[in-house]
């Protein structure tokens, strides 16, 4: 697993869930991932991102995180 803790992902991604949580909370919402380095073919590493989005989704912060 790459990302350990909620903690070493991106402010602006929570904030804009949370954006569309409090004023949007029926939407359906669908985010995608554009790599801005041009010539990097991530397909190779398709079902690794995968996983890691599946890991990722398990994390929660842990008592020491949120003091």
């Amino acid at each position: 697993m790459v990302i350990k803790s909620l903690l070493d992902t991106d402010l602006y991604k929570f904030t804009m869930m949370q954006v569309v949580l409090h004023h949007f909370p029926a939407a359906q919402v669908e985010y995608r991932y554009k790599c801005r380095t041009q010539g990097v073919n991530l397909r190779p590493y398709l079902d690794e991102i995968r996983q890691e989005i599946r890991d990722l989704c398990q994390l929660r912060c842990s008592t020491e995180e949120l003091a």
